[in-house]
């Protein structure tokens, strides 16, 4: 396995899709217009969600390696792939990319 597939298998990208979707989802059910509307905010909204969801993963990984190491040593820090600090700074990485998203789309107020 590649370092890549570790970075992504430490997000668990099915629960950073989901949770971009609700983004989506709770704006529809919000205001049924905003779809068509604000759809550049809806799309900032779902990177926001999504940003944010891959780092509490990778957060959850770190603190849960001892865990993990005995339950799910598969997983991409127990196993080697993925170093403890390389899954905090990816987690650092990923909270600043969700922040900025969501600035992004409030100050442009698209």
């Amino acid at each position: 396995m590649t370092k890549l597939s570790g970075y992504l298998r430490l997000t668990r990208p099915i629960n950073c899709l989901m949770m971009g979707f609700a983004v989506i989802v709770g704006a529809a059910l919000a205001g049924p217009n905003t779809l068509s509307t604000l759809w550049q905010n809806l799309a900032y909204g779902f990177v926001t969600g999504f940003m944010l969801t891959a780092a509490s993963m990778a957060i959850i990984d770190y603190y849960d390696r001892e865990t993990n190491a005995v339950n799910e040593p598969n997983r991409p820090i127990p196993s080697g792939l993925i170093k403890p600090k390389e899954a905090l700074a990816f987690s650092l990485v990923s909270t600043v990319i969700g922040f900025a998203s969501c600035f992004i789309g409030i100050f442009l107020g698209c």
